[in-house]
């Protein structure tokens, strides 16, 4: 049996990447394919009369076309970062600059005009979609625009942030139990991209799988990280609302918009629990780019008026560099000024910290100095065995054999302050197998812990 799938994979792998443009004569096709997607949806919104004019028809609808031309963006950067081929990378890249040029000829104008014709009459917006409605109309560059349209943008925004907002969206489901947690990065992209940014299947493909898995762990609190595509989040909302009581999805929406820099996805972060939470509170790091609304999402876990622990939980900056060392070191220092001493319960950070465990750069050393973890602190080297993350993008994209490398990039960690009171006790969860990387739930292993006093 085992012969046989391992003749198969490179047939399977085709299949997968075969929408994916990877030979030269394909990317022109791709580029006509996605402007002419992107033009059709706009055009589409525009058409709708306005007294037809939902949320759901208008901003989602937006914000759905603007997530289909992400993604392709996405495919083709993917391919020029992964591909080992210089004509294949500057095909990509030129696509890219071609693609974008293309944005300048797009109905922008009568768009602005809907978004702001439909923003004038909304006074029963829930708190997450008046969110989501402020970000998009801030992103609109109206200085460019004469002095009218900037006053009446100016008064809508105005009058939007004068009633609450909150940058997440918040469900109720129906039950309550005790504290264990499960961190999971689920590599939840758009369509595609999750070849691309974790050598996986699409979530769709996966989702029935990894709720599954999830129930069959139990915790008390949940938090995913990678959860971007909007649809999958209310899949995953869908699935474990018999099971939990409180959910946290969309959280840090950075949605499509009118500029370059909004063009890009949420926090990916998502939390279920079965206990209530008190104080959610999402803050984005101060050094974020513009692809991704990065920061940590902080609560506290609450029964029957009880603190059971504070969880902050939090996807930093991937990939291997100077400046992506940097960016992690100055996301942890944020995440400590942000943590205050608390009396009588611990405090839990968690998620894909995107530090590989040994390669000693200082936001490794910091987070050690605050916080301990008796995981990864008993380990000498990492291994197949004890890893968290494998990257299977290889897999799919080079004609090289599949070599894994291990790496272990997730953690649950206590503060150190709260040692004496509380400890934590880690095992991992096995999302994928070496030997069947097209059946991978994700590129990431989770981690189960119990939070118990001493």
């Amino acid at each position: 049996m085992k012969f046989l799938l391992f003749c198969l994979l490179p047939f399977v792998a085709q299949c997968y990447t075969q929408n994916f443009p990877l030979e030269k004569d394909a990317f022109f096709p791709f580029q006509q394919r996605t402007v002419s997607a992107l033009r059709h949806g706009l055009e589409t919104l525009v058409a709708i009369p306005n007294e037809e004019r939902t949320y759901e028809n208008t901003i989602l609808f937006l914000d759905e076309v603007g997530q289909d031309l992400l993604g392709q963006m996405a495919i083709l950067k993917g391919i020029e970062w992964g591909i080992n081929d210089p004509v294949i990378q500057e095909c990509a890249e030129e696509t890219i600059e071609a693609t974008l040029s293309s944005l300048q000829s797009m109905p922008y104008m009568e768009v602005i005009e809907t978004v702001l014709t439909f923003s004038e009459k909304q006074d029963a917006l829930l708190p997450e979609e008046r969110y989501r409605l402020i970000q998009l109309i801030e992103s609109i560059p109206f200085y460019f625009f004469p002095e009218k349209m900037q006053q009446r943008g100016a008064m809508i925004l105005d009058r939007l942030k004068s009633r609450p907002s909150q940058s997440f969206t918040f469900e109720r489901g129906d039950r309550k139990r005790l504290f264990t947690l499960l961190t999971l990065n689920i590599c939840m992209h758009h369509g595609d991209q999750s070849l691309i940014f974790g050598g996986v299947r699409s979530w769709s493909e996966r989702i029935d799988r990894l709720l599954m898995l999830i129930e069959s762990k139990d915790a008390d609190v949940i938090c995913l990280q990678e959860v971007f595509d909007r649809h999958g989040g209310e899949a995953l909302y869908e699935g474990l609302k018999d099971f939990y009581s409180y959910f946290y999805l969309d959280i840090g929406p950075n949605h499509f918009g009118f500029n370059p820099e909004t063009m890009g996805l949420s926090s990916g972060l998502f939390v279920a629990s079965k206990y209530p939470l008190s104080e959610p509170q999402f803050i984005p790091y101060e050094n974020d780019e513009p692809h991704m609304t990065r920061g940590f999402f902080s609560f506290k876990v609450v029964h029957h008026g009880d603190i059971l622990g504070r969880v902050i939980t939090t996807h930093l900056e991937p990939f291997d560099s100077l400046d992506t060392r940097s960016r992690r070191l100055s996301e942890i220092e944020q995440i400590i000024d942000f943590i205050q001493v608390e009396e009588g319960y611990p405090l839990i950070l968690c998620g894909d910290l995107n530090i590989p465990l040994g390669n000693n750069e200082e936001a490794h050393r910091l987070a050690r100095e605050h916080f301990y973890d008796t995981y990864s602190e008993q380990i000498e080297e990492v291994t197949f065995e004890n890893r968290t993350y494998v990257d299977y993008t290889q897999y799919y994209f080079n004609e090289t054999p599949f070599e894994p490398f291990p790496k272990l990039l997730d953690y649950i960690l206590l503060a150190r302050n709260d040692m004496e009171d509380f400890g934590v006790k880690t095992v991992v969860v096995q999302t994928n197998d070496l030997e069947s990387p097209v059946e991978a739930l994700s590129d990431h292993h989770g981690l189960f812990a119990e939070v118990i006093r001493k």
